[in-house]
């Protein structure tokens, strides 16, 4: 070992050499020596535990820092490494600095590489745990142990070692103590950093009462009516009032806000204003919800309705519908319905009033006024330019057939409709069609479905509507199979006397592009007597298909033709959607 802590070379002896091991740096005997054990102290004597002559006094260093706390199985609970009584009196002294046990160029195994590595950041643990593995060294070092002095070599006394081990015992204990204190007292405090939270940004919630309809938005609809609100609700219970059309909620996702307002007028033609916002937890459960209230909007069977038209909405959020129907109660209530999502919010518009249906602009000019409040919330369009346009109603019911919403009532506030399955083709017709429709060669295809009227008192037991759909190879066939039915029934009187024609009439419509011609006729036959039967006729064409609608009325119980035209180009609208 270098001399860097200026210790002085130990010299040789007469009584034997003093040497240093190169790892251990420690004072050992070579040779026998014949040494003697002072047990006790002169006051002033080192306490190297020799009690030296003044001409041969050798003065000990502290040994003490030797004293070890046992580090691993194989390292005694602590070792004493104490001094040897000279002999001569030219021994060397000691320097009386720490003498370092630990020679830095000895390799570590692994494990202890790992203890001085973890122990590296604590300068007392690390002194510790090295000089620990110094004592074990010593040990397992060839030519490195320590040969016993004469007072550990003498024999325990009567009663054999056993009589140590109390002593041994309370050895280990307090040098477990002992190093249980100095780790507490060197061990470093842990410092816990607390990151310093990030500040929460409150999101607006995506609908507040603002955003609901306001006199001022259903000025839009009509002005110069006096409009207030009268209800403001934040839920929706089984007593509210509702939008029209949209009692059913089967299927649909569970809105996370819910508020609804409810404004009216002081007119003489009260006009009443529904807007509702739902809003969803995401994009795809506003879709989902929006796709079901447009199915039930586009059968509306809410008893008893009748739908009227349908506009198409562009401009305003990200899909929109617009239809208008009529409650057919005793007064009638006509209700114009729009339907819009924009994101995850779902709005629904229902303006009210007797006599008439407002027309679908106002209507939207007031709707896009509130989307445009509220669109930014909820990650969806606004309303920007829009626009509406007649087109025909959505698909509902059966795809192909008029569903019972499609039939108006007879009797103001009475009568319901009721309809059949599809099925062959049985109807006997008016008598004057001069072919039978069940077999008649054409058609590639031919069924029938009826409708008929109940709940009213007025009507005919058997009061109904049969509607035959018959498809051919393409629409000339159509054409020219449509062209012979009509010229049959406009010359049912020249082939039968018992036949009187009147009413006839042309309806048109389209669907999309596709044009839609409905004839329609009123025929008579005279069962003898005063008894006469009367059926009301329809022959449509509308591109492939020809339907041809029957119904048989009473005197006092009767569509009339214009309704009768109607449904024929309703039945020739829904033709077009088949399946």
């Amino acid at each position: 070992m270098s001399n860097d802590q200026g210790l002085t070379p130990l010299s040789r002896t007469p009584g034997g050499t003093r040497v240093t091991d190169e790892q251990n740096p420690m004072p050992r005997v070579d040779g026998d020596q014949d040494e003697s054990i002072v047990n006790s102290h002169t006051p002033g004597a080192p306490e190297s535990g020799f009690d030296p002559t003044p001409e041969d006094a050798v003065v000990e260093a502290d040994h003490s820092a030797w004293m070890r706390p046992a580090v691993g199985e194989n390292v005694r609970t602590s070792e004493v490494v104490g001094a040897l009584a000279p002999e001569t009196p030219d021994t060397e002294v000691l320097d009386e600095e720490p003498i370092d046990v630990f020679d830095e160029a000895a390799p570590l195994l692994p494990d202890e590489a790992d203890e001085a590595e973890a122990d590296a950041s604590d300068p007392m643990l690390a002194a510790a745990g090295l000089g620990a593995r110094a004592a074990q060294n010593r040990d397992e070092e060839s030519g490195a142990d320590l040969q016993p002095t004469p007072q550990r070599a003498e024999a325990p006394a009567a009663g054999g070692w056993k009589k140590w081990l109390p002593w041994i015992a309370a050895a280990l204990v307090l040098a477990v103590v002992a190093f249980a204190l100095v780790l507490q007292q060197t061990r470093k405090p842990v410092v816990v950093i607390t990151p310093t939270p990030t500040p929460s940004v409150s999101k607006p919630p995506a609908v507040v009462d603002g955003d609901l309809m306001t006199p001022r938005d259903a000025e839009l609809i009509a002005k110069g009516q006096g409009w207030t609100a009268v209800e403001t609700l934040q839920k929706l219970t089984p007593t509210s009032h509702r939008l029209y059309c949209q009692n059913s909620t089967t299927g649909q996702p569970n809105a996370t806000q819910t508020k609804q307002r409810t404004l009216s007028t002081k007119s003489s033609l009260p006009l009443v204003a529904r807007h509702q916002i739902d809003n969803f937890a995401t994009t795809a459960d506003a879709g989902q919800a929006y796709k079901l209230r447009a199915t039930n909007m586009a059968k509306c069977d809410d008893v008893p309705t009748y739908l009227l038209s349908a506009s198409s909405v562009t401009g305003v959020g990200d899909e929109a519908m617009l239809m208008t129907v009529v409650f057919e109660d005793t007064i009638p209530e006509y209700h114009t319905l729009l339907l819009a999502r924009t994101g995850t919010t779902v709005h629904g518009y229902d303006v009210t009033q007797s006599k008439k249906a407002m027309g679908p602009t106002p209507v939207v000019q007031a709707a896009a006024s509130t989307i445009n409040r509220q669109c930014a919330r909820s990650t969806g369009a606004c309303a920007k330019q829009p626009k509406v346009a007649a087109t025909t109603l959505p698909s509902s019911g059966t795809p192909g057939w008029l569903n019972i919403s499609d039939l108006p009532r007879v009797s103001p506030g009475a009568g319901l409709w009721s309809v059949t399955d599809v099925s062959n083709v049985t109807t006997k017709g008016s008598q004057c069609e001069n072919m039978s429709l069940a077999s008649v060669a054409g058609p590639t295809k031919r069924e029938q479905r009826t409708y008929l009227m109940t709940q009213d008192n007025a009507a005919p037991q058997t009061f109904g509507v049969d509607v035959v759909a018959m498809t051919f190879k393409d629409a000339k066939a159509a054409d020219s199979f449509a062209g012979t039915l009509r010229g049959n029934l406009s010359k049912c009187s020249d082939r039968q006397e018992t036949a009187k024609l009147s009413e006839a009439a042309t309806a048109r419509g389209k669907a999309g592009q596709t044009p839609i011609t409905a004839t329609t006729l009123l025929v008579q036959q005279s069962m003898g007597g005063a008894e006469t039967a009367r059926f009301r006729t329809a022959v449509v064409t509308v591109d492939n298909k020809v339907l041809y609608l029957v119904n048989n009325p009473s005197a006092s119980y009767d569509l009339g033709g214009a309704k009768m035209g109607q449904i024929a180009v309703r039945a020739g609208e829904r033709a077009t959607q088949a399946e």
